[in-house]
């Protein structure tokens, strides 16, 4: 086979593997607290995940549904819309960070903007 046919090859599976993950996006929340983060989500069946101090947790999930998720942290919570198709468009991954303050959120993980405060639970 030449060298030629093995390009084409690579950049026809490169191409394949964006269009399968075309329909998805990458959801990241950063724990910057000094305690356990309860985050729970209504994604496909859902899920309950604990993220420990200075971790995080990506989660993928379909461009075009909402994801309405929960935060939990020592008797307070925060109900926060982790994707919005509206909002957040169709093929950028999201951040976000929770801090004491709240959650904050990002398309760039770099400028952060507040999203939600913690509540009594």
């Amino acid at each position: 086979m030449s060298n030629l046919n093995y390009v084409v090859m690579l950049v026809a599976l490169t191409f394949a593997y964006g269009l399968c993950n075309a329909d998805t996006i990458y959801i990241r929340l950063n724990n910057f607290i000094s305690d356990e983060v309860v985050l729970s989500c209504t994604s496909e069946g859902g899920f309950v995940t604990h993220i420990a101090p200075n971790y995080f947790f990506v989660w993928r999930f379909p461009i075009g549904k909402t994801e309405h998720c929960r935060a939990e942290w020592k008797g307070l919570h925060a109900s926060f819309i982790a994707y919005d198709p509206q909002y957040d468009g169709k093929g950028a991954d999201l951040f976000w960070i929770a801090k004491k303050e709240g959650l904050f959120h990002s398309f760039d993980d770099r400028s952060y903007d507040k999203n939600v405060s913690w509540v009594k639970s």
